[in-house]
């Protein structure tokens, strides 16, 4: 996993700063960006909820870029991402949110062994 550092203060928007979107974009080109879930101003438990949700609809190989503004929340998310078969690609913050991109990889029994120890989902 990948943390991306804080943006320059002056040199920044919630997309981080430009050198920051131009690794996005290069991101974007190799493997294209498949959704973007904006769960800013979300209450908590929705939150997981449409992570789920979300990530459900992702086909294996596609990427999502997930954008909140609760700390908790950002706690919460990491570690649901754990019991669920994908690579976190980069994890961030700016000045008002933070930003998570992750990969959806094959689920496979051998995946689910190695995060959960072995119990089904």
């Amino acid at each position: 996993m990948k943390w991306c550092s804080r943006p320059a203060e002056g040199n920044s928007n919630m997309f981080g700063t430009v050198k920051q979107r131009e690794a996005g974009r290069a991101v974007q080109s190799e493997n294209e960006m498949s959704s973007l879930l904006d769960l800013r101003w979300t209450i908590p438990p929705f939150t997981l909820l449409k992570l789920t949700h979300g990530f459900r609809k992702l086909q294996t190989g596609e990427i999502m870029k997930v954008i909140g503004t609760s700390p908790d929340s950002k706690k919460d998310i990491l570690n649901v991402l754990k019991a669920l078969p994908c690579e976190i690609i980069c994890v961030g913050d700016t000045n008002s949110c933070y930003f998570i991109h992750l990969k959806k990889v094959a689920d496979n029994k051998a995946h689910r062994q190695g995060k959960n120890g072995g119990r089904n989902l």
